[in-house]
């Protein structure tokens, strides 16, 4: 331990060895401010007092033993051995009223002083000294002026107990949204406020935002918040651009329209800073439904505006055979089956699928013999107008057999010729007359006379059937029915010899009359089918109505446009006699006007 005795105004240093009687040793030694300033090194012997200069060494830089200046130099107090130092080299701590040398607050200046030695001596000198109001203000934590680390700014206001005091003023967020920045300026803290502007980056959209009706992009900015003192950016979410997704056609919905638009993040400011996502049914708008590939608007019986996004939807088009109609890829309808037909934007069942929907309400769908019967029987079915339409107006129904339209035909047309006696008979000419049909005649090319029209005539129609050979008489078989989709057996056609053979004017041996039966045997050649159906069993010669316009002479001549003169006659005579009569000519009731005169 150690104390501080005055002696005439003079603070001295005491260096206590121990509580008891401590004849040698070493020792610290300590200035008022308890300060180790060196070592003593002591060796008292018998001395109880230590009175003897000479058993004491001493390393502290500027202390010494003995000064005429420093009164009681060194000896033993009352209760102890030690010895006394003092002091009186500038720089060094004096004591006066205790007062020592070091730094003091003289209102805002913090000095440093230097207490000078001397009995009653109590002045000083300034060493150096600092305003401390002035003193420069520091940036802690941060660098100053950043307010994306949290930090703050020392600013000293003035001195306290030997020291410069100050405040730290933190950085501090006023909300999420708003930040107070301090910074160092000069001998002051400079406050400045950020918000989210400063921060966060909008996202942008090139369509507006939510708007399915119009494809477009969204790009993602930068979110921002403030919280413990600093502001923080944070990227969320993901940019995207508008488009479909999933496959189409597979199920409901089985395909979307992705919207990406503008939104909030969870950040701390409420601008628009990422980009969110929803999904529109492909029905919502065209730009969807284009978007994923279906077609808009289209007329029919889906009802749904946007064809083919779901199972089910078909965008079908007027498709032809040959003679049944025109095909026309601008003629659409959304359909609930890929083989439906269509005619001016309406949809027609498939033949084969009316057939296999009603066996299948029957319980026979797998049976094969249901649905070859439902597809003959579907024209005169109560649902035929579902699958038959005249497509051209020409009188005849057109049916939808799968997906286009065609002229219905027998699945085939066949039969045999046979003599008297029953054989078959080779190279005869089978022909169907009556309208028009895909294929007209077939050469018999089989010792058993048979023949096979094939699928190539159209049902649902009677037709006359010829059979001839020379020098056998035709055979003709009279209104003969074909129904749709048909397996058709012809009666047998029996040829015999006889007087009805075709001359060269298509008449036969026996009579004037032209047969229709006889085209194409021994010369015989109508005009065309109208000219043969219409001057069968017509007297030769005989002119008949080939058209509203037009007449045509029997049995071989051509069309033409009659002219009607009107007859006069003049008769330079005394005595005229006149006789009228109604007359046949050419097949034709004309009047016959005989003048007789002298």
């Amino acid at each position: 331990m150690h104390k501080n005795i005055v002696l005439s105004g003079i603070s001295l240093v005491i260096i206590v060895l121990s509580s008891l009687a401590i004849l040698a040793g070493t020792a610290q030694i300590r200035n008022p401010l308890n300060q180790v300033v060196g070592t003593c090194t002591f060796n008292c012997g018998a001395d109880s007092s230590c009175t003897s200069t000479a058993s004491l060494s001493c390393n502290a830089i500027g202390w010494f033993t003995a000064r005429s200046d420093c009164p009681g130099g060194y000896g033993c107090n009352t209760y102890n051995c030690g010895v006394y130092y003092c002091s009186c080299i500038d720089g060094n701590y004096e004591s006066c009223g205790g007062n020592y040398d070091g730094p003091y607050c003289n209102g805002n200046l913090r000095e440093t002083r230097d207490y000078l030695c001397g009995t009653g001596q109590c002045a000083y000198n300034v060493v150096s000294s600092e305003d401390c109001a002035a003193r420069s203000s520091e940036n802690i934590g941060d660098a100053g002026d950043a307010p994306l680390v949290a930090g703050s700014c020392r600013d000293y206001n003035g001195c306290s107990t030997s020291s410069c005091s100050y405040a730290d003023i933190a950085d501090s967020c006023v909300s999420g949204s708003q930040l107070i920045e301090y910074y160092a300026t000069g001998a002051s803290c400079t406050a400045k406020s950020y918000g989210c502007p400063d921060f966060e980056l909008a996202a942008t959209d090139s369509d507006g935002g939510d708007n399915p009706s119009a494809n477009g992009a969204c790009t993602r900015g930068t979110g921002a918040t403030c919280a413990s003192g600093a502001f923080s950016t944070v990227v969320t979410g993901a940019s995207g651009t508008d488009a479909c997704e999933g496959i189409c056609g597979t199920g409901t919905n089985s395909c979307v329209y992705r919207e990406f638009f503008v939104s909030d993040s969870a950040d701390g400011c409420s601008g628009s800073d990422t980009c969110s996502s929803r999904t529109y049914d492909p029905d919502t708008s065209s730009n969807t439904c284009t978007s994923c590939g279906r077609e808009w608007g289209l007329p029919g019986e889906t009802g749904s505006p946007c064809t083919g996004d779901d199972s089910n939807e078909y965008v079908r088009w007027r498709q032809c055979a040959p003679g049944s109609c025109v095909s026309d890829l601008n003629d659409r309808a959304a359909c609930r089956s890929q083989n439906s037909c269509v005619m001016n934007g309406q949809c027609f069942t498939d033949i084969d699928d009316y057939a296999k929907e009603k066996c299948r309400a029957e319980g026979r769908e797998n049976d094969d013999e249901c649905k070859k019967g439902k597809k003959r029987g579907a024209r005169n079915s109560v649902d035929k107008d579902k699958m038959y339409k005249d497509t051209d107006d020409d009188g005849r129904m057109e049916g939808c057999d799968p997906g286009t339209w065609i002229t219905p035909t027998a699945d085939s047309v066949h039969g045999r010729v046979v003599t008297v006696e029953g054989f078959g008979i080779n190279g005869v000419e089978i022909r169907i007359l009556g309208t028009d049909y895909v294929r007209t005649t077939t050469i018999i090319n089989s010792v058993n006379g048979s023949y096979d029209f094939g699928s190539f005539v159209n049902s649902s129609v009677s037709y006359d059937i010829v059979a001839s050979r020379s020098p056998y008489s035709p055979s003709v078989l009279k209104d003969v029915f074909i129904p749709d989709f048909a397996d058709v057996i012809i009666p047998t056609i029996t040829l015999s010899y006889g007087s009805d053979l075709c001359e060269e004017d298509c008449t036969f041996t026996s009579d004037e009359t032209c047969h229709a039966s006889c085209q194409g045997t021994n010369g015989c050649m109508f005009y065309d089918v109208v000219a043969a159906g219409i001057c069968d069993a017509v007297h030769t010669g005989f002119r008949v109505d080939y058209s509203s316009t037009q007449e045509v002479q029997c049995c071989e001549g051509s069309p033409y446009v009659p002219v009607k003169i009107k007859a006069t006659t003049k008769i330079n005579a005394t005595n005229v006699v006149r006789i009228t009569r109604n007359v046949w000519y050419e097949g034709k009731l004309v009047k016959m006007v005989i003048d007789v005169f002298s």
